[in-house]
């Protein structure tokens, strides 16, 4: 929607042809010289005066243009201390680049090492700053009610015909958050060390933060700026509070997005989404080690990324995708079909030809196009329409050939192909490979203990609305 704002309305002179013509008449009437001279000097005036009046537009709308509000939500109290005034670094050099900043507010919200607050990247005196609007006490960024006061109190403070959150930490996902965790540990989104009060720390569940995030205005975009959150669970989740997901389905550097780049995507005029995910992934792809992918895709060497941690380039590339909401029901339609066609057989999933993001370690990001391609077998006009439901819901994918992964090579870290990836993850409950995981992992042959474990994730997972919207529910052990 545009503001229009009006000029000041000057009106011209009603009356000007009778003034005009009165002065005609005491010149040429035989007045002193003089008299006629001044006389003539004050038609002259007049005249110009008039004039400039009449070229004045009246009620000429003056076109404002639409305002966007972005806020990046760093919850950096944990290992990731370190990084974000780097990135606030980033983002005030890409503000710079952003064309009509009057219209467009860039907000973080910090919680590190210090004193959460509340910053506005600005211009204040023809220089972009990143200037301190409030100070929090210590608080716990990752609680429910904590993080929607804190949303909604920046947002009303610089309201917007439009709004767009990043959220920038740690992430897993789907799984389990504070109170659900269970070993292995896991983040879902974020993790709030509690400065240092606590031995241990908060972790926000997916079904908390829909929880937070359907108190707000609602957002043209919600980027992930953490490992793990491009997965169809947590898009689905989260499709009634955001336009677009923005993110990845596989492990994010530490360096994260590249908010030089970024920021000036966030207030884009057309293509925000898609803008937002190539300015994300453009960094990334400049400075992958093509060599050293070719030199160890086959082999089992240990990444040297920790040794990399200090250096400005990171090599070993990212993938990002956009996720249209709107087109999620159908989707989950299209899935639905397949599923319960599938689930009529009673039997697992043969997950081997499956690509896992996290490697087959703990198998819990398989990509949603494998499954479906895997599964639906014969079923040609099935596949096609969920094929095609698939390119609505998902209309960019951008990745590098490979992709650093902790869990690859037996856990030792390194390149990850990406080859058979298509940029959404998914848990796949009937999952022939969990077990085995488990019992690799905790060198334990505790069948009690693995079925508990097992049974532990499906009972959660069944919590999320895509596993009723797309079926899973149907398919019998």
């Amino acid at each position: 929607m545009k503001r229009f704002e009006l000029k000041s309305e000057v009106k011209p002179l009603v009356a000007a042809p009778y003034l005009i013509n009165f002065v005609r008449f005491l010149i040429y009437k035989e007045s002193p010289v003089m008299i006629k001279y001044l006389l003539k000097l004050g038609l002259l005036f007049l005249v110009i005066t008039l004039i400039s009046c009449e070229k004045d537009p009246v009620n000429e709308p003056v076109e404002i243009g639409p305002t966007h509000t972005s806020l990046i939500y760093i919850v950096a109290d944990n290992n990731l201390n370190s990084y974000p005034q780097g990135d606030l670094k980033e983002m005030i050099a890409g503000y710079k680049e952003v064309e009509n900043k009057d219209n467009n507010t860039l907000l973080v919200y910090l919680d590190d090492y210090s004193t959460p607050r509340l910053l506005r990247i600005t211009n204040e005196n023809g220089e972009v700053v990143a200037k301190t609007i409030k100070e929090f006490p210590e608080q716990n960024s990752l609680e429910v009610n904590v993080m929607a006061h804190t949303i909604n109190e920046a947002l009303n403070l610089f309201k917007a015909d439009s709004y767009g959150l990043v959220l920038w930490s740690h992430g897993d996902g789907w799984l389990p958050g504070t109170e659900q965790k269970k070993t292995p540990a896991t983040r879902s989104f974020g993790e709030d060390g509690n400065d240092g009060k606590s031995h241990t720390s908060t972790y926000m569940d997916i079904l908390d933060l829909k929880n937070v995030l359907i108190t707000t205005p609602g957002f043209e975009y919600l980027v992930f700026d953490a490992c793990n959150m491009q997965g169809i669970e947590v898009a689905y989740e989260l499709r009634e509070v955001t336009d677009y997901m923005i993110g990845s389905p596989v492990e994010v550097s530490a360096y994260g997005a590249p908010y030089q780049d970024m920021v000036p995507a966030l207030f884009s005029e057309s293509n925000k989404a898609e803008n937002i995910a190539r300015a994300f992934f453009n960094q990334y792809v400049l400075n992958f080690d093509y060599q050293e992918f070719e030199e160890t895709k086959s082999g089992l060497t240990k990444s040297s990324v920790t040794e990399e941690i200090n250096t400005a380039v990171y090599k070993y590339g990212a993938a990002v995708s956009v996720i249209s909401c709107k087109d999620l029901d159908e989707l989950a339609l299209a899935t639905n079909t397949i599923l319960t066609d599938f689930g009529e057989n009673g039997t697992s999933i043969p997950t081997s030809e499956i690509f896992s993001y996290d490697s087959n370690f703990y198998n819990f990001y398989y990509d949603l196009k494998g499954l479906i391609s895997n599964i639906s077998g014969t079923n040609t006009a099935a596949w096609q329409t969920w094929e095609a439901a698939y390119q609505k819901a998902v209309p960019l994918f951008l990745t590098t050939p490979a992709t650093y992964s902790s869990f690859v090579h037996n856990g030792f870290g390194g390149n990850l192909s990406m080859s058979q990836a298509n940029g959404v993850s998914t848990f796949i409950p009937l999952n022939e490979n969990f077990r085995a995981a488990y019992r690799w992992r905790n060198f334990s042959e505790d069948d009690e203990f693995l079925n508990g474990e097992y049974h532990y994730y499906r009972d959660y997972y069944s919590k999320f609305e895509w596993y009723r919207a797309a079926g899973w529910k149907q398919v019998k052990e």
